[in-house]
């Protein structure tokens, strides 16, 4: 089915619900044509088994941070709002996973989660976010490039630096054959609008029903338990 991925699924949006000056045009959501195979090709070596699990090991850090601040709550009286905590593990979770985890981009996401929970539900939506809040994730985007171009440390292989190097996009038959840098940047947004909040509202639907089964919470925990001493073992 990835293979096919190409031919079978080029133009799955209607473009003309975007307005054409934003940005996220130019990402794999609105693209159509040549334009998403070629971004796609790009893309999907950031998906490997082998990336994967340099990822996991990055989310194992944000999953002991967030438990750290759940510590901290548990021990007052006040209420606990479980989406916003997950909401906030997402949001940190895909910056360090796809962004890295210091320099510009540890002093910028709280200040994007800010921007995203002051929008209304719908907002959230990609075509509905408001102008403000897409000029600043822009910014915030092609600062981490910036900051990357710059750097004489290496790079994380992250999903940014993949884009990054695939961004001199060689010319063959006068057909670019990498991403532009305006790509770079939309794409970074698209990836981490479409899984913060997909992310949060699952992760926050299943603790749900763990809290209203139990049994089947015990359970749950059990054999997760038995699988992770497993696989560090």
């Amino acid at each position: 089915m990835i293979k096919d991925a190409h031919s079978t699924f080029p133009n799955r949006v209607d473009v003309t619900t975007m307005p054409v000056e934003n940005i996220l045009t130019s990402g794999l959501v609105f693209a159509t044509g040549k334009q998403w195979e070629r971004m796609r090709s790009k893309l999907t070596p950031a998906f490997s088994s082998a990336r994967l699990r340099d990822m996991g090991r990055i989310v194992e850090r944000c999953i002991d941070a967030i438990m750290q601040n759940v510590a901290g709550l548990v021990t007052s009286d006040n209420e606990i709002k479980v989406i916003d905590i997950f909401a906030k593990f997402s949001l940190d979770a895909i910056c360090a996973t796809a962004f890295g985890p210091h320099g510009v981009v540890g002093s910028s996401v709280s200040r994007v989660a800010d921007l995203l929970d002051n929008e209304p539900p719908k907002a959230t939506h990609l075509v509905l976010l408001r102008k403000k809040i897409i000029q600043y994730l822009t910014a915030f985007c092609r600062r981490v490039a910036k900051e990357r171009d710059e750097s004489t440390f290496p790079s994380p292989r992250d999903l940014m630096q993949l884009m990054l190097q695939s961004r001199l996009g060689a010319i063959d038959d006068g057909t670019s054959k990498g991403l532009t840098q305006h790509e770079v940047a939309a794409n970074s947004i698209t990836m981490l609008l479409a899984g913060r909040n997909t992310l949060a509202n699952s992760m926050n639907y299943l603790a749900y029903n763990l809290a209203m089964h139990g049994e089947v919470q015990e359970n749950f925990g059990r054999k997760s338990t038995s699988i992770l001493k497993s696989t560090k073992a």
